[in-house]
C-alpha cells in the first residue's frame, strides 16, 4: 500500500522551533555522561535535577545565573569582611576611613562552538523533507554530545582561568578548588596574598576504611562555616569512593531507601544530610564539596546561539550547515573557603 507523504520545509523559521540548544535540547543521556555539567548548566533552566536516581532539590542556580556583555566576566566577592563597623556613643568621633579591599574577580570568558552540515549527495538518498530532517536532528544530536563532552573534560581538568589567545577552555574544578590553593591566581587575585582566597583543603584522605568518616566530618565543619550555618549542597566523587561510603554503611546493616525494610545497600548514600554523585571524571581519591550559593555561572549575553547557514559549494556540495556557539565563563566563585576538596583516598 501506498504511505502518505509528509513535507517540511527546513528554513530557518523551522529550526528555531526545534529543541536544540545546548541547555534544552532533548538529549539525556548527554548530560547523564556529563554530571557537572549538568549541575552547573542544565540546572540554571530547570528547578530540579535528577542525578544517579535522585531527584536533588539543589539551590536554583538559575537565580546566580548572569548574563553580560564585554570581553570578561566579573563576579562580586564576598570572602572577608568590612573594617568600619564599630560602637559609639554620645560625641566620639567616628572611623571615616575608606576600606579599599577587593571586591570583583574576573576572567575572561570561553567560546565553544559546534558544527553539523548535510551535503547534496545526503540530500538526494534521504528523499524527502521528513528523512533530511532525521538526518540533521541526529547531527545535532552527536554534535550536541560531543560539546557537552568538550564542557565536562574542560570542568574536570586544571585548566586556569580563560585568557584569551593563551587558555581558551573553561577553567577546571581541580584549579578552582585546588588541592593546594596557597599559590597561583584564581579569577585576577592572587591566593598567596589573600590568604581568605582559599578553599578548604585536605591532601591526605588516606585510608577510608579506617578514617574516611573523620575526614570528611573535619571537612564538613571546615566548609561549613562558624556555627555550621552554611554547609555544603552536593559531595561529588568517584564512583570508587561511593562505594566505600556504601560498605560503611552495609558494614552496620544499615536499611536505608528500602521498601519494607528489605534492602541492605544504597546506590547514592548521603552524609550528615549532604547529597553525594558520583563520576569517573572525578581524579581517583578526590572528593569534592560544593557550597552552590558562593558560586555564580556567568553567559556571555551576545554569544549564545544557533544559527543555519547557505551551503557553499565545495566538492561535498553542501546543502545545509548548522552552528552552535556558546560563551561562558562557568563555576565562578565568589567566596572560595566554601567550598571543599579531599585527595588521597584509598580503600
Amino acid at each position: 500500500m501506498a504511505y502518505p507523504s509528509v513535507t517540511q520545509t527546513l528554513d530557518t523559521a523551522t529550526v528555531a522551533t526545534l529543541k536544540d540548544s545546548l541547555f534544552d535540547y532533548d538529549i539525556p543521556q548527554a548530560y547523564r555522561n556529563a554530571v557537572l555539567m549538568q549541575i552547573l548548566l542544565k540546572e540554571s533552566r530547570e528547578p530540579g535535577l535528577e542525578i544517579q536516581g535522585q531527584n536533588l532539590k539543589l539551590p536554583n542556580v538559575s537565580v546566580k545565573r548572569k548574563t553580560m556583555g564585554g570581553t570578561r566576566a566579573t563576579a562580586f566577592t564576598n570572602f572577608q569582611d568590612g573594617v568600619t563597623a564599630e560602637w559609639f556613643s554620645g560625641f566620639d568621633v567616628l572611623d571615616t576611613s575608606v576600606a579599599d579591599g577587593p571586591t570583583e574577580s574576573w576572567t575572561d570568558f570561553s567560546y565553544m562552538t559546534g558544527y553539523v552540515a548535510i551535503s547534496g549527495i545526503e540530500k538526494v538518498e534521504n528523499t524527502g523533507r521528513g528523512k533530511r530532517l532525521d538526518i540533521l536532528r541526529s547531527r545535532q544530536n552527536q554534535e550536541i554530545r560531543r560539546m557537552t563532552r568538550l564542557g565536562e573534560t574542560a570542568l574536570w581538568s586544571t585548566n586556569t582561568d580563560a585568557t584569551r589567545g593563551t587558555q581558551n577552555a573553561w577553567a577546571g574544578i581541580r584549579h578552582k578548588v585546588a588541592i593546594d590553593p596557597t599559590t597561583g591566581t584564581l579569577q585576577g587575585l592572587n591566593r598567596a596574598t589573600f590568604t581568605t582566597w582559599r578553599n578548604q583543603y585536605n591532601s591526605s584522605g588516606g585510608s577510608f576504611a579506617s578514617a574516611g568518616l573523620d575526614t570528611m566530618r573535619s571537612m564538613y565543619y571546615a566548609t561549613s562555616g562558624t556555627n555550621s550555618m552554611e554547609p555544603p549542597h552536593l559531595i561529588l566523587q568517584t564512583s570508587t569512593l561511593s562505594g566505600y561510603m556504601v560498605k560503611a554503611l552495609e558494614g552496620i546493616h544499615r536499611v536505608v531507601g528500602s521498601l519494607n525494610g528489605t534492602d541492605l545497600s544504597s546506590k547514592t548514600p548521603t552524609y550528615m544530610g549532604i547529597p553525594t554523585a558520583w563520576t569517573d571524571d572525578c581524579p581517583s581519591g578526590y572528593q569534592y564539596w560544593l557550597n552552590f550559593d558562593y558560586m555564580v555561572n556567568i553567559l556571555h549575553e551576545g554569544a549564545i546561539w544557533s544559527e543555519v547557514m547557505p551551503g557553499e559549494p565545495n566538492d561535498q556540495w553542501i546543502k545545509d550547515q548548522k552552528r552552535y556557539v556558546l560563551g561562558a565563563a562557568p563555576m565562578m566563585l565568589t567566596r572560595p573557603e566554601k567550598q571543599g576538596v579531599v585527595s588521597g583516598y584509598t580503600a
